[in-house]
């Protein structure tokens, strides 16, 4: 590599001190693999910067960090550092590979409600995510031109939906592909306290069995007006809680005994829409009393009473 006299790196204000003459350019690769605190049911977007450059020929001079792999636990990131050397040693280095420092962020997906895919072909890291169907094929819907779906060799497709992922006519993955499909609804249950003994000592159940979730309207909700409704209450058996958002928000439903005690908590993996929701609580086993139903946002809280009479 040939150095002139004025060569200036693109990426700072002044040349550097270099002579003319002829050099050996070493690359050295930097990586590094960085935990995510929770783990994510699918493999999330990862985004970021290093303080070094890329491997592109010719080099653009400016920071650069690429994406290795992405897992549910982990992620792997890249970047290079170049040294230039003459007979004396070292002549020039931007930074030591000891140095440098990676600064990602773990993107937090926004779901759509149904998420087609069809005529296109796939040969990188993709995530694709919906509320509740994802389908793909050759034909699944009218809004994109028809062709087949292909993940091709090399290809790393993972599908996360809230209801159901259908693969129809079309679909193609590849030998070499990778392709994880991952069906769950976007909340889950966080505590669930055990339900008292029943008098056949039977096997123990819990306080409340299971949950649905359903979106019942989208209409705009002014901000901070929002509310948070129980029913039946009093209750006899199933309870219905409703509540809407004015924006896309985490939420995290918790229901507390008359004595502070936790019994039961949901709390949905990532922001939902803004929208009027029905969450039903079905299998209730709660003994007869007061309890306190809480609604927490990211932007507020609200509590409500509920009374179970049987």
């Amino acid at each position: 590599m040939k150095l002139n006299k004025d060569w200036i790196w693109l990426y700072e204000h002044y040349p550097y001190n270099v002579p003319n003459g002829t050099y050996n350019v070493i690359r050295h690769e930097v990586t590094a693999t960085v935990q995510f605190e929770n783990a994510y049911p699918i493999p999330p977007l990862v985004q970021g910067i290093a303080n070094g450059f890329s491997a592109a020929n010719p080099n653009n001079g400016r920071c650069f960090m690429e994406v290795v792999n992405v897992t549910e636990t982990e992620a792997t990131v890249r970047t290079y550092v170049y040294e230039v050397v003459g007979s004396g040693g070292t002549v020039w280095l931007p930074t030591s590979p000891s140095d440098v420092r990676f600064h990602i962020a773990v993107m937090r997906d926004n779901f759509s409600k149904e998420v087609y895919l069809q005529n296109k072909v796939e040969g990188a890291t993709k995530n694709y995510t919906a509320l509740t169907t994802i389908a793909a094929g050759r034909k699944v819907t009218t809004e994109i031109p028809v062709g087949d779906y292909i993940i091709n060799n090399g290809g790393k497709v993972s599908l996360h939906a809230g209801e159901a992922i259908l693969l129809s006519d079309g679909f193609y993955a590849m030998p070499g592909s990778y392709l994880k499909t991952h069906i769950e609804p976007f909340f889950f249950c966080e505590h669930k306290a055990s339900a008292p003994e029943n008098r056949n000592n039977q096997e123990q159940t819990f306080v409340i069995s299971d949950y649905t979730v359903e979106k019942t309207a989208t209409e705009a909700i002014a901000e901070g007006d929002y509310y948070l409704k129980l029913y039946p209450n009093p209750s006899a058996g199933d309870v219905t809680i409703e509540y809407n958002l004015s924006r896309s928000e985490l939420v995290e439903i918790s229901l507390f005994d008359n004595f502070g005690k936790l019994v039961y908590q949901l709390k949905n993996r990532t922001p939902h829409e803004a929208g009027v929701y029905k969450i039903t609580l079905t299998g209730v086993e709660l003994q007869n009393g007061i309890y306190l139903c809480t609604l927490k946002t990211e932007t507020g809280q609200k509590t409500e009473k509920l009374i179970i009479a049987r």
